[in-house]
């Protein structure tokens, strides 16, 4: 229906809609070359060119530019209240329905339009049309630039809040995660301690057989994940000295060495359990 439209136009178009895209926008200037009327085509635009509308993008501001420079006669009327979608070509035809004139509205959504074709009808729906634009505001070609200007300036000065809001929000999220994460921990460790956790581990994993640390801190890291942060190192004095968990195992470790408990095997540079568990 849409490019029957564009066919049908020869001397006068009417497009009323809130929002205008760049695809239709396109589409019309190359029937109107095509039919080499661009030059003596009357465009009457009636839109939403509100600062919101812009900047999200619904109106696009570069299409309504472009069109008034590739159509000369083109008068772009700004009404903020408008929402009837209507397209009027000559008296031949006239389109009203819930499409508006964006790609979206013309050829991708499920909209619903009626065809006019009685030109007395069509003549009507041109005159209502004409006297909404008489409500708004004409937009100059200089005008229309000073906007796209200020338009693009604010998407700019958007984009950065919108970046710098992003990242204080995932502050806030990582801060509020860490302080979960802690109170878990809390509840976790209970009325004992990190020391005493990985000291009961180890001892559970080497009464099952000899282990090596490399050994010892994966099977540790499989049980308790929840206390195993590797994005967490122990730093002393400005240094980093490696895992924060690793140097709590390898503490837990040394405990159980002094107390007799666990032994490392220097030939295979394993641990073994010195306390007999058999029945």
């Amino acid at each position: 229906m849409f490019s029957g439209f564009l066919s049908s136009i020869e001397h006068n178009c009417v497009l009323c809609s809130p929002f205008i895209g760049r695809e239709p926008v396109s589409e019309l200037i190359l029937a109107a070359e095509h039919k080499q009327i661009e030059r003596r085509l009357n465009l009457l635009v009636v839109t939403d060119i509100s600062l919101k509308t812009l900047l999200l993008g619904a109106t696009d501001i570069d299409a309504l530019s472009e069109l008034q420079t590739a159509i000369a006669n083109t008068r772009i009327v700004y009404l903020p209240g408008v929402h009837a979608k209507v397209y009027v070509a000559d008296t031949s035809m006239a389109m009203i329905g819930s499409a508006n004139f964006t790609a979206g509205g013309i050829s991708r959504n499920l909209e619903y339009v009626a065809c006019v074709r009685s030109a007395q009808q069509v003549h009507q729906i041109r005159s209502d049309i004409e006297a909404y634009a008489n409500l708004g505001s004409i937009v100059s070609p200089g005008h229309l630039a000073t906007i796209r200007n200020a338009v693009g300036r604010l998407r700019q000065e958007v984009e950065e809040e919108q970046r710098i809001i992003g990242e204080k929000i995932r502050q806030a999220s990582e801060k509020l995660r860490r302080e979960t994460e802690d109170d878990l921990i809390r509840v976790r460790v209970g009325g004992t301690s990190i020391n005493a956790i990985f000291s009961r581990t180890i001892e559970y994993l080497l009464n099952q057989g000899p282990l090596s640390t490399d050994q010892l801190h994966q099977r540790i890291r499989d049980i308790h994940p929840d206390l195993c942060d590797d994005t967490v190192d122990r730093v002393i004095d400005g240094v980093r000295y490696g895992k924060l968990w690793k140097h709590q195992v390898r503490t837990a470790q040394q405990h159980l060495k002094r107390a007799n408990r666990i032994a490392l095997d220097e030939e295979f540079g394993t641990w073994r359990s010195l306390i007999d568990t058999s029945p």
